[in-house]
């Protein structure tokens, strides 16, 4: 029963209305925040935490959810201690009888010391939050690691083309679309076991280990420029895509950053080109 009462209350339920005020809060979110039920009941959020806190964590969740889309957030933040935790908080839309969202129901679990947290920390560190490929640090880590295998390899640079005129023209949200709908095009152009990075605004990169055939690799990297023209999430922006294609021969003495320099000579001769299109270079 010990075990039982501590994970339940690991969970802190409230019910929010449209003027940000309580309306029904658990006893485990009343005795974690140090108040008493009716002192809480009637008071607004905006009472209750930090300015920041509401403004830039709470506030545009709860908006959202009242618009009918549920939100997720996990991060550090103080709940009622000086010692930040590592907490999830679903925000979901409560209907009323004639479908329209009349109340939010705030759902917060603390994951400080739960399994859940290593795979969401591993995520923060070596991972791009917005479209889910590893990042830069990753990429440096991985590259040193498969120069020290001596096996063949090949490192693929992509940079978009035309994608700065989408920011500017339509605005930071439709780039980010953009963003999001070219990683999941490319992912269906590699195996899965290809490590796809994101090392900068608009600038990938791939690491193939166990090198592919040089032709089959050429006609894939042609396959994503063709079905990125053709794309109906590309219609209205037109952006594509300059490559860069390294492939590494075997125990080939050779530095990180001599591939590194190569692929992007690679590349920005992909742009000299014309753009949309890869160059190949067997080193």
């Amino acid at each position: 029963m010990e075990n039982l009462h501590s994970k339940i209350t690991k969970t802190f339920v409230t019910v929010i209305d449209k003027n940000y005020t309580y309306v029904f809060v658990s006893p485990s979110y009343v005795t974690e925040k140090g108040y008493k039920t009716e002192e809480i009941i009637g008071s607004s959020l905006k009472d209750n935490w930090s300015e920041k806190t509401f403004k830039t964590k709470i506030k545009p969740n709860i908006d959202a959810a009242f618009k009918g889309v549920p939100q997720e957030f996990k991060g550090w933040f103080d709940f009622s201690t000086i010692n930040k935790k590592y907490y999830r908080v679903r925000y979901i839309p409560l209907l009323n009888k004639l479908g329209e969202v009349e109340r939010v129901l705030i759902v917060t679990t603390d994951l400080t010391h739960s399994k859940e947290i290593q795979s969401s920390l591993y995520d923060e560190l070596y991972k791009d939050f917005l479209t889910g490929c590893y990042n830069k640090k990753t990429f440096e880590e991985d590259i040193e690691e498969i120069i020290s295998k001596e096996d063949p390899f090949q490192v693929v640079y992509l940079d978009l083309d035309n994608f700065k005129k989408v920011n500017d023209t339509f605005g930071h949200d439709s780039g980010d679309f953009v963003l999001k709908n070219i990683v999941d095009l490319i992912r269906k152009h590699i195996r899965s076991r290809d490590r796809f990075y994101r090392i900068g605004g608009d600038e990938f990169a791939l690491i193939i280990a166990n090198s592919l055939n040089p032709d089959i690799l050429k006609r894939r990297m042609q396959d994503i420029l063709d079905h990125l023209k053709e794309a109906p999430f590309n219609k209205g922006y037109k952006v594509g895509i300059s490559i860069g294609v390294v492939d590494v021969s075997k125990k080939l003495n050779v530095s990180s950053q001599k591939i590194k320099d190569t692929a992007d000579k690679l590349l920005y001769n992909s742009k000299k080109q014309g753009k949309n299109r890869y160059t190949y270079k067997k080193i």
